[in-house]
């Protein structure tokens, strides 16, 4: 048996212990490859932004498949559009988590930005879109505020107009 003294003694006599080696990249690949990553995101997100106004225009170059009326019919690229942001903040989002899991902060970091940046696009096209298909009414009414109107309960001679 061993006494109380004797075990702290066999404690504190080990090898000190090594810090801990981080498992991550080091930072300046860690820098490298969040740029060329948001880079490579940007063209690719170019390139789906093409896609979808060329796929908006037919062939012929009339405005979609009413034969050039001057119909809006790129309502359905919009919206596709709006989808592709969607999905392509979500992949960022989970490339975002698995990047801070992986000990690659710069990596993180960029696509926390490119997130939020494919996030506001979509937000802005959303509302641009319903802007579009809700404009605001119309005022129905003629009168314009000053017609008619006496400033005091006197004669004809106060009222605007009369």
């Amino acid at each position: 048996m061993t006494t109380p003294a004797a075990r702290t003694t066999r404690a504190t006599s080990a090898t000190p212990a090594t810090p801990a080696t981080s498992k991550g990249l080091h930072w300046a690949v860690d820098l490298l490859l969040g740029v060329l990553l948001v880079a490579a995101e940007g063209a690719v997100v170019l390139i789906f932004l093409a896609a979808t106004a060329l796929s908006a225009r037919g062939l012929d170059g009339s405005r979609g498949g009413n034969g050039g009326n001057g119909g809006s019919s790129n309502e359905p690229a919009e919206g596709r559009l709006i989808i592709g942001l969607l999905v392509a903040a979500a992949f960022t989002a989970l490339l975002t988590w698995l990047f801070f899991r992986s000990q690659a902060p710069f990596l993180g970091a960029s696509q926390v930005l490119a997130c939020l940046v494919l996030l506001v696009a979509a937000l802005v096209g959303a509302a641009d879109e319903h802007q579009r298909d809700n404009p605001d009414p119309k005022p129905t009414s003629t009168y314009r505020g000053t017609y008619g109107q006496c400033f005091s309960g006197g004669d004809n001679h106060e009222c605007r107009g009369g």
